[in-house]
């Protein structure tokens, strides 16, 4: 009698459900035309998958269209889950996700991974934790050694929400629209001249010179402008004086009594901070701060201090506590930037990737 009920229950679960993972093949999808279809964009979706997050937002169209022929299939749906979360519909990476467990949780080894970032993104630490854990019991000591770490921040992230969100503040946030934001990423936003202008970065198909960054695979930055039109509505432009073919940034902004002046990045020299004379909404093209702020290494993001004789900025250079740091310079009596040390009691051995003032 027991193993009947359990039947019947797995039964009406199925139906409720619909967990069974279906795969791709003429048994289950009979119409030729569909199959063929389906295959073909899975196919074309997967290779860009597998060139990495930089192109998950490509493969998101070709998966879902194969999903609308075939939703139960346990991998299609592990895929999609992953790339809606490299998009800002990360609540619809979350469903994926699960979805896909439902239909085979030994779908993917690194499911439990996805899913603690699916509910971390979704401020669901609890839960988030519990996957992060459970990936971390189901590496061997080898893949341990080597996701430890990362995994480890991820908790300790968790852990810090669950504060955070227990201190949260009602706050109005409103989106600026299509006039500005993209399916693209748009960040780092600079308002100046009594919020009449905004500088910020985008990673856009029409980055100058089209190409893509050879390690993310996602499209190079540029440095937009936007101003208000008379109905207060923002109108965007890049800023051909700031651009080139490679990555170029907004990191900071200074306005004195008399100069204003825009910290920009470019990707030279493994990366170099640039600064911009602001006139009359018109800027300069960008020069390159001297060594020591500049060197060799990746530096990035700045910060000046009102009296304009300390910056605040960030480096790899050697000497370090982690990867990037938060270092400082200051003037001399010439006002020439000389000293420059690291801020050891704010870097951590991760990465600080911004400082503000």
């Amino acid at each position: 009698m027991k193993i009947k009920i359990f039947a019947i229950a797995l039964l009406l679960a199925s139906i409720v459900y619909g967990q069974v993972d279906t795969p791709f093949d003429k048994k289950h999808i009979t119409d030729s035309k569909q199959l063929k279809h389906a295959l073909k964009n899975i196919k074309e979706g997967n290779k860009l998958f597998d060139l990495g997050k930089g192109r998950y937002i490509d493969a998101l169209g070709y998966f879902l269209e194969a999903n609308k022929i075939n939703a139960n299939n346990a991998d299609l749906n592990y895929k999609i889950g992953i790339c809606y979360l490299f998009t800002t519909d990360i609540e619809l990476g979350l469903e994926h996700l699960n979805k896909a467990k439902r239909l085979n949780p030994q779908v993917n080894h690194e499911l439990s991974y996805y899913l603690g970032r699916a509910y971390h993104l979704n401020h669901q630490f609890d839960t988030a934790i519990v996957y992060y854990n459970e990936f971390k019991l189901n590496l061997y000591k080898r893949e341990l050694k080597i996701r430890a770490f990362e995994i480890d921040k991820l908790i300790n992230e968790c852990e810090n929400g669950k504060e955070l969100v227990k201190k949260s503040e009602k706050l109005l946030i409103d989106n600026l629209g299509p006039n500005i934001n993209t399916i693209y990423p748009e960040y780092a936003p600079i308002i100046i001249a009594n919020e009449e202008v905004m500088f910020f970065t985008s990673r856009r198909p029409t980055t100058t010179g089209g190409k893509r960054d050879p390690i993310d695979k996602i499209y190079y930055e540029d440095i937009y402008m936007a101003t208000k039109d008379n109905d207060n509505n923002w109108q965007q432009m890049p800023v051909t004086e700031l651009n080139t073919n490679k990555h170029d940034a907004v990191v900071g902004y200074f306005k004195g009594k008399e100069l204003s002046y825009l910290y920009t990045y470019k990707n030279k020299h493994g990366g170099d901070i640039y600064i911009s004379l602001i006139k009359n909404n018109k800027i300069d093209i960008p020069k390159p701060l001297p060594f020591p702020i500049n060197t060799k290494y990746h530096e990035s993001s700045a910060s000046l201090s009102p009296d304009s004789s300390t910056l605040y900025f960030i480096s790899d250079r050697p000497g370090g506590v982690g990867g990037r740091d938060i270092w400082v310079a200051y003037k001399d009596s010439k006002g020439r930037w000389k000293e420059v040390r690291n801020i050891r009691e704010l870097n951590t051995p991760y990465d600080e990737e911004a400082v503000f003032i």
